[in-house]
């Protein structure tokens, strides 16, 4: 952000826009980079008199809740991404049911105010999560798999948001949930499988929603229903160790065309660096992969970086996109990883037609 704010401050001197606008214009683009936290400080000053108005109490919590879930979100990777909107608004109303509804790319939370903190907080969530989640493409995925990656986000935003929401989102909320549906159960903690491997967010839904965007305003495919299930289930084998040769790395179907590439190999990094590994990725590309993630986890980050960069001059990759993430292991042990998205260029207009 840094290094954005220093140049953007040479090219408006250059170009010879005045200090006093250079200024205003500095505090704007901070200010939108800092909304949560502005949130979240303007929630402390309504907190102030919250005891003598209700309104001001009502402005608390509203700010709160939303300054919360937007850092959260933040947090999670999600900003500007078309996984979910960027932005929400919290609505109170008498009712109990209230619909919520998006609205210029910002999710309108309906909820009924509680005296309980972590229950507003967690209603709130679960209305952004359920309204805003892959809200454009939905319609064309697997409706099971994306009723357990809902109960799973809303999880994860609150984890990062309060760890006391976090108890009493499992114990009121989640742990009902799946006790009462035994697919929904075991679909969710395939995907726990899947999200401690960082493939949950930046590989699974990020493939979904481009998956979903080939049909955008289009009638469903049954295809998609399918193949959007067995996507998750091959990211499942990945991450759970039963998939490791090249050919169980790669789906390459009519929506999902995805390979992986784990730079994990001590043998074949001592025999022949990563030239194999280069190789693999020109072979995925011939064969009509049109993404492949190039994994590195602990010691073999820089190795993923060497093998992204080699083939960042192939005419075929239109951009690599860099994601890291905490691999969690069998023993909650988190290790720091990195994968790199190298997306081939793609003439959108004839897609799937």
């Amino acid at each position: 952000m840094e290094v954005v704010i220093q140049e953007l401050i040479k090219f408006l001197s250059k170009n010879g826009v005045a200090v006093t606008n250079i200024f205003w214009i500095l505090i704007i683009i901070i200010g939108i980079s800092q909304i949560d936290n502005i949130l979240l400080l303007l929630s402390k000053i309504y907190g102030l008199f919250a005891s003598a108005s209700t309104k001001a109490n009502k402005n608390q919590i509203s700010l709160k809740v939303r300054g919360t879930i937007l850092k959260s979100v933040k947090k999670q990777g999600l900003h500007n991404t078309n996984i979910i909107p960027d932005d929400l608004k919290v609505v109170w109303v008498n009712e109990e049911a209230c619909e919520s509804f998006i609205d210029n790319q910002q999710v309108i939370v309906r909820i009924k105010q509680s005296t309980n903190p972590h229950e507003n907080l967690i209603v709130a969530v679960s209305e952004y999560i359920n309204s805003g989640l892959l809200y454009n493409v939905r319609r064309y995925l697997n409706q099971e798999v994306l009723d357990a990656s809902k109960v799973l986000m809303t999880r994860k935003i609150i984890e990062q948001a309060d760890t006391n929401s976090l108890t009493y989102l499992e114990e009121h909320y989640i742990m009902p949930k799946l006790d009462g549906n035994s697919e929904l159960k075991e679909l969710y903690e395939d995907l726990i499988r899947i999200d401690n491997n960082g493939m949950f967010v930046d590989i699974m839904l990020n493939e979904f929603n481009k998956a979903g965007m080939s049909l955008y305003k289009r009638l469903e495919d049954p295809e998609l229903f399918a193949e959007s299930k067995e996507f998750m289930r091959f990211l499942h084998n990945i991450a759970s160790g039963v998939s490791t040769n090249a050919e169980d790395l790669k789906f390459n179907r009519d929506y999902f065309k995805v390979a992986i590439i784990l730079s994990a190999s001590n043998k074949t990094l001592n025999h022949a660096g990563i030239t194999p590994f280069v190789n693999a990725v020109f072979r995925d590309l011939s064969d009509g992969i049109e993404t492949i993630y190039i994994f590195g986890l602990g010691t073999k980050r820089d190795i993923a970086q060497q093998i992204s960069e080699a083939i960042g001059n192939d005419y075929r990759i239109d951009r690599i996109i860099k994601h890291t993430y905490k691999h969690v292991n069998e023993t909650g042990r988190r290790v720091p990883g990195v994968f790199f998205e190298c997306c081939v260029y793609k003439d959108i207009e004839t897609d799937h037609l």
